[in-house]
């Protein structure tokens, strides 16, 4: 189940960071999907997409030229997910695609969440420091994002799964240190954090044949990458925005067709500057 852990400053100094992210995406590793790259219709636009049948174009994590980004992590439901619900990852791309405030969109999508499977929804403008967070499996509306670090996988913000608060954590660390890191040396380090394939106690996870996915839930909570035949972590992405409104979208993916025996990785990354005023 993904995870992430992003960080947000609105008033970086001349060497500090405006927003970094870092993301890992777990998902069937039959579901195709295309790797991050600009979008066609969209030519501002970075992200992945997801090519499901039915699902096509929406995507869980991307970035605008204007400053606009949105990520979301599904929320386990104990009893399945509904197969007549909206697809979830159209709530990104439209936020990325739109014109709407942080805080107006997700008041909109508040409107029907129930229409949707579990969900946990942020949106950020770079341009101005504005973030917003809704899930709709909990009770609150809509909320502001103050500065500073959050960490969140497939449970509310308010009630994090210990993966989680470990990859806030050391998001912490790694931040408190930055400026005197360069680009390339940030981006290893936090690509670092996201490649863990073991238990948060040290312990190797081992799948055991036969095994299914809601024997595995009951480890998840402590796995930030995960590995098994039939599903796992399928992408790491690093987003970096520093003062200036430099922008590196670093993503290690798994190569289209998965050989679950064989799994080959590949890194895509863009480099560009925000459009937006800073």
């Amino acid at each position: 189940m993904c995870v992430t852990a992003f960080y947000i400053n609105s008033n970086p100094d001349n060497h500090g960071y405006r927003f970094v992210i870092i993301f890992n995406r777990d998902e069937y590793l039959d579901r195709p999907t295309k790797a991050a790259h600009f979008w066609t219709d969209h030519p501002d636009v970075v992200g992945g997409v997801d090519m499901n049948p039915g699902k096509e174009g929406g995507t869980w994590l991307g970035i605008s030229k204007r400053g606009r980004v949105a990520v979301i992590l599904n929320i386990f439901n104990p009893d399945g997910i509904r197969d007549d619900a909206k697809g979830r990852g159209a709530l990104v791309s439209d936020f990325l695609t739109g014109k709407q405030t942080t805080d107006e969109y997700l008041k909109t999508i508040s409107e029907d969440g129930e229409e949707y499977n579990g969900f946990n929804l942020f949106t950020m403008d770079i341009s101005n420091g504005d973030a917003a967070y809704y899930s709709n499996k909990s009770s609150k509306p809509p909320e502001k994002l103050q500065p500073g670090i959050y960490g969140v996988s497939n449970s509310t913000l308010d009630k994090p799964w210990p993966k989680a608060n470990h990859l806030k954590m050391n998001l912490e660390e790694i931040i408190g240190s930055c400026n005197s890191m360069s680009s390339d040396d940030l981006l290893d380090k936090l690509h670092g954090l996201l490649d863990r394939p073991l238990l948060l106690n040290g312990e190797k996870f081992v799948h055991k044949p036969g095994m299914t996915l809601e024997e595995m839930r009951a480890v998840l909570p402590q796995m930030i990458h995960v590995r098994s035949p039939v599903y796992g972590t399928r992408s790491s992405t690093v987003i970096t925005v520093d003062a200036t409104g430099e922008v590196v979208y670093s993503e290690k993916s798994l190569e289209e067709p998965i050989d679950s025996s064989n799994l080959k990785w590949i890194t895509t990354q863009h480099r560009f500057h925000l459009t937006c005023d800073l």
